[in-house]
Parts: C-alpha cells; structure tokens; sequence
C-alpha cells in the first residue's frame, strides 16, 4: 500500500525483513536437507560397495557385536542357595498345590454333606427308637407324677 509519495513505516520495514529472513531460514533449511540426502546416499552407496567387497569380515564383526551386546544384555546374577533350592521349587508347585487343596476341599464337602445326611437320618430312627421302647415309661413316669401332684 505503499506509494511512491508516502514514506515508509517501521512496521512495514519489519515486516520486509521478516519476510526476508524467513526466505533465507527456508533456503538454508532446505539446503542442509539436501545435504543430509546426498551424505546418507552417499554413505549407504559406500557401505554397500563395501560390504559386497568385503562380506567375510563384515560378517564376523556384525556377529561380534551380536555377541557382545547379547552377552552385556543377558548378564544375570548366579541365583542364592535359598533362591535356588527353596523359593524356585515352592514356586513352581505353587499350582499343584492349589489343584490338591481343592481337590481335597470337594473331597470334604461330599463327605461333610454324607455326614450331615447320615447324623439326621440317625437322628430321626433314634426318635423313632425312643418313641417305641420308651413311651410307655414315659408314660408311667406322668402318670407316677400326676399321683405325687407334681
């Protein structure tokens, strides 16, 4: 909007040199993007020459290093004898031992409700028993009672 008679502004002067900066920022971002393209390119280009040249020692220094991290990665401490002995096997018969519990409780609860059924069914013939052979001592037992007024 600036015209020729106008003077120039110093938002407007800001704003030029803004723009200006972020057009170099774009250029220079832009062109270490490209040079990071052509490096890595390069470098693969390179490895890969070198590797098809030379595989036996590539080879053996990839599984050099596999070796060497795996070894670092899968150091463990010897276990304690207790550990070793004692917690490991309690451990693993953990399930088994829950399994016989179990078992074991069923096993209780049939024989306590075979109990139950056998003490009432006892029970009800000792009623039965009673009222046969001891009624007529019951009997007279009130009627002996009923004499002496109680």
């Amino acid at each position: 909007m600036n015209t020729k008679n106008q003077p120039v502004s110093s938002t407007d002067a800001s704003i030029e040199e803004g723009t200006h900066m972020k057009e170099d920022v774009q250029a220079y971002a832009k062109e270490a993007w490209e040079n990071v393209q052509d490096q890595t390119g390069r470098a693969v280009r390179e490895g890969s020459l070198y590797v098809r040249e030379n595989p036996v020692p590539t080879a053996l220094a990839a599984f050099g290093l596999g070796l060497i991290v795996g070894l670092v990665l899968s150091h463990r401490e010897e276990p304690s004898m207790k550990k070793r002995y004692v917690d490991e096997p309690i451990d693993r018969s953990h399930g088994a031992l829950l399994g016989l519990v179990a078992t074991l409780s069923s096993l209780l609860t049939k024989n306590i409700h075979s109990a139950s059924n056998a003490a009432e069914d006892f029970s009800d013939n000792v009623g039965d028993t009673w009222k046969k052979n001891f009624e007529p001592f019951a009997d007279a037992a009130r009627r002996a009672g009923r004499k002496l007024g109680l």
